[in-house]
């Protein structure tokens, strides 16, 4: 396994064991123009996702992505 394989799963171990509140709590934190967000912030973001939808189903996270896309818009004006 290399570093990376070993890094994505110590990440998704980490998320795995968060709450959904955490989870969302987190995203909202990491909120910002997708333009401004580094390459470790998009795949952790994608992570968080991913685990809020296995969780929760395609509609939950099609809503959770809704409201934090509005954030990140608002922080762009």
């Amino acid at each position: 396994m290399t570093k990376k394989e070993q890094a994505i799963n110590k990440l998704q171990n980490r998320i795995s064991k968060m709450s959904d509140t955490m989870i969302i709590s987190c995203l909202k934190d990491m909120a910002k123009p997708w333009d401004q967000r580094t390459e470790e912030e998009r795949i952790v973001r994608a992570y968080l996702f991913e685990e809020y939808e296995n969780r929760n189903g395609e509609d939950a996270v099609d809503m959770l992505f809704d409201l934090i896309e509005e954030i990140e818009e608002s922080k762009r004006k």
